[in-house]
C-alpha cells in the first residue's frame, strides 16, 4: 500500500490496505495508510472513519505514533469544520513542539476564530520549521 501511496495510485492504495486490515484488523498500519489514501483525495469522511475505527481496534496506536495519526485527523477535522480539530490539533501541537505542519493547521484554526495574531504566530512558526504547504 506504501509504495502505491508514493505512486499516487490511490484506489489501489486503498484496496491493498483494506486486505491489510482484514488479515489483522488490531494493527493501526492499515488504518493509517488507508486514511493517508483518503487524505489524497480529499475523502476527509473516509479519513475521520478509517483512523476512528484504527483507534478502537488497534492494539499499538502508542507504539504507532499516536501524534502523527492525531494530526492526520485533526486536518481531517478540520476539512470538514468539526469543531473536535481545534482542541486534538492544539493537543498534537503540545507534544510535537518541532512540528510545522501541526502550527501550520492550528494556525489556519485560529485564522478561522478571528485571532489573526495567534493565526500569525503559529504561521510563521512553520514556515521556521520548514513547512510547505504547497
Amino acid at each position: 500500500g506504501n509504495a502505491m501511496l508514493l505512486q499516487k495510485e490511490y484506489d489501489q492504495a486503498i484496496q491493498t490496505f483494506e486486505k491489510a486490515i482484514a488479515m489483522n484488523p488490531t494493527l493501526m498500519d492499515g488504518y493509517y495508510g488507508k486514511a493517508q489514501a483518503y487524505f489524497r483525495t480529499k475523502g476527509y469522511k473516509e479519513v475521520i472513519a478509517s483512523i476512528e475505527k484504527g483507534k478502537s481496534e488497534s492494539e499499538n496506536i502508542i507504539a504507532y505514533n499516536k501524534q502523527k495519526v492525531d494530526l492526520l485527523l485533526g486536518k481531517s477535522y478540520f476539512a470538514t469544520a468539526d469543531s473536535r480539530a481545534f482542541e486534538l490539533l492544539v493537543s498534537v501541537k503540545n507534544k510535537l513542539k518541532n512540528d510545522g505542519e501541526g502550527s501550520y493547521y492550528l494556525g489556519q484554526l485560529y485564522f478561522e476564530k478571528g485571532d489573526k495574531k495567534k493565526s500569525s504566530k503559529y504561521i510563521e512558526q512553520a514556515k521556521s520549521l520548514g513547512y510547505n504547504p504547497d
